[in-house]
């Protein structure tokens, strides 16, 4: 049939402190922390959409999330996906609280440089040495009103 088809991201390490429990109307739900979110946008780019869609939705949860949620998700996820989440905290969000938690955290790895948007071949703007990013595309997100 036609219509709309839902694509299942799935993995087998589970950070269990990115798990929190909400109360429903039938009960309790357990579901991804704004931390694991913003992370997981990142790894799952291709299923997503576009970067810059991910880039808007990590602009949105950057407040609700702590340095202390986010710092413990750091060793389920590859230095590629926080290369990518450190430049847009700090370049596309403007998040000062959070990026330096990951800057932190990726001094102690060989990072070599990576495209921002992986899978496109897009010319390279410009070469961001602090996140070993070569930006390949422009991302923007709309000001918070």
């Amino acid at each position: 049939k036609r219509g709309v088809h839902i694509h299942f991201a799935f993995t087998s390490r589970f950070p269990a402190q990115g798990i929190i429990q909400t109360k429903t109307d039938v009960g309790f739900v357990q579901v991804s922390s704004p931390a694991l979110t913003m992370l997981d946008i990142i790894k799952y780019e291709s299923s997503v959409g576009r970067l810059e869609r991910s880039a808007e939705v990590i602009y949105e949860l950057a407040d609700l999330v702590t340095v202390d949620a986010l710092e413990p998700l750091f060793p389920f996820f590859s230095t590629r996906t926080l290369q990518r989440l450190g430049y847009i905290l700090d370049k596309v969000a403007g998040e000062s609280r959070l990026h330096p938690a990951v800057s932190s955290f990726l001094k102690n790895h060989s990072l070599k440089y990576i495209p921002l948007i992986s899978n496109y071949n897009g010319p390279m703007i410009e070469r961001n040495d602090k996140w070993r990013i070569e930006v390949n595309e422009e991302i923007q997100v709309e000001p918070r009103q």
